[in-house]
This record gives structure tokens, C-alpha cells and sequence, in this order.
């Protein structure tokens, strides 16, 4: 499987809002993407409680459209992200649905460790869909300060797209 590393600063022609300035398609993923009965996933690794206070206020900013069920409800991140986590014997844990406008993004606050959000690759189904998963990703990678990781089901050790934060300029990750 090929992966592919992006950084939030180039300044080729292709740019899409949300910092990414390298041109990217949905073609150069289509095999890693194509439907095998799995999800994909959006893994932020490291990430603790502050990380996830970032992530919150940067999905918030952007407008997204977002659903929580179980234990915290409503269309809104709670003050206090650590409520995300709280269980509860009475009720379901919390879940976050986050629509991008046609591919849906699903969260389960399992630890404060990571942050993971799964998605349907049969959803995105063309160009704007996929460049809308990208956007997601370079906001969270800036706002948390971490890469953002776009992998197979439950293997954060796959990545199929890695892009960094704008603070990795100059790291010696290669591209491609």
C-alpha cells in the first residue's frame, strides 16, 4: 500500500481551502479507498485533553454540522471536552456525528489519548467529497498541532494519507 505525506504550506497551484497547498486527488487514493466491507479512519495520535479542546474549537469554527448522542447530547461540544469521556452505567457513552457535507464522520469517545473519528469510504464519491476529508484533516493537524492520519480500520500504523501540521515545515518526512 502506498502512502502519501502532505504539509499545510505548499504553495503549488491545486490549493484547497484549509491550508493545504499541494495538489492532491482522489485518484492518487482510489485503491486504498475502494469499499472492502471496512471504515476508514481519521487517527490523531498522542493527543490528551488539550489536543482534543483544540480539535473541539476548530471543528466548531468551521461550521460543521455535528450530532452527540448517549451521555453529553445536543449540536454542540461541551465546555469541559473531559464530559466527552464520562461514563455512565445508566446511559450509552457519547458519540459525535459530523457531516462534511455528504461524507459523515463518526466519533467514540474512547480515550482521551487519541483522537478518532471513522467514515464510510463508499461516501465519498467524487472529488469534492474527498477534498472535503482532506480539508477535515489539515484543520485538525493545524489546530492540534499533530498529523492527522487517514489509515484502514483500526491500523493507525497504516496511514494512507499523513498530513502535518504547518509547525512540521522542515521536518524531514518525505513527500510522496
Amino acid at each position: 500500500m502506498s502512502h502519501r505525506t502532505i504539509r499545510n504550506t505548499f504553495t503549488a497551484t491545486g490549493a484547497i481551502d484549509g491550508g493545504i497547498r499541494e495538489p492532491i486527488a482522489l485518484r492518487d487514493f482510489e485503491p486504498q479507498l475502494r469499499f472492502d466491507g471496512s471504515l476508514r479512519d481519521i487517527h490523531l495520535v498522542d493527543a490528551g485533553l488539550a489536543a482534543w479542546s483544540r480539535a473541539a474549537e476548530a471543528i466548531e469554527r468551521h461550521g460543521y454540522a455535528l450530532s452527540f448522542e448517549g451521555l453529553w447530547s445536543g449540536s454542540r461540544f461541551p465546555s469541559n471536552v473531559a464530559d466527552l469521556f464520562k461514563r455512565s452505567p445508566d446511559r450509552e457513552m457519547t458519540t459525535l456525528s459530523i457531516d462534511l457535507g455528504g461524507v459523515r464522520l463518526g466519533c467514540h469517545f474512547f480515550t482521551e489519548e487519541s483522537i478518532e473519528f471513522d467514515l464510510d469510504p463508499r461516501e465519498i464519491a467524487g472529488e469534492p467529497e474527498f477534498l472535503s476529508v482532506v480539508r477535515f484533516m489539515s484543520r485538525l493537524a493545524t489546530a492540534t498541532e499533530r498529523p492527522a492520519l487517514l489509515t484502514p480500520e483500526n491500523l493507525p500504523e497504516g496511514p494512507i494519507l499523513t498530513v502535518l501540521p504547518p509547525s512540521s515545515v522542515g521536518a524531514s518526512e518525505p513527500v510522496g
